[in-house]
């Protein structure tokens, strides 16, 4: 059973003990036509749209964490990614 609790206006989920967050967003049709597309039996709209959230996280948390380590980086010579991979080899 999921348990729903308020606070304010936020509702949170128990989900196998993981608390979420419900939001509304406002998607344009063509997108959500796209989304459609993707749906299947195994991956609900929501799934979906946690999955591309989770990715979109993780890869503007590396991008800042890059543009902070680039000067560092730069100032030993590492300019490129293939740099990077020759000096950790």
């Amino acid at each position: 059973m999921t348990d729903v609790l308020q606070c304010d206006t936020i509702f949170f989920i128990l989900n196998g003990g993981e608390r979420m967050s419900i939001h509304s967003v406002r998607i344009p049709d063509k997108l959500d036509r796209e989304i459609n597309i993707l749906l299947s039996p195994t991956v609900s709209r929501s799934e979906l749209i946690r999955n591309a959230l989770t990715q979109y996280v993780k890869r503007e948390k590396f991008r800042r964490l890059r543009r902070q380590v680039l000067p560092f980086a730069e100032s030993q010579g590492l300019l490129t990614d293939e740099d990077v991979f020759e000096a950790i080899q």
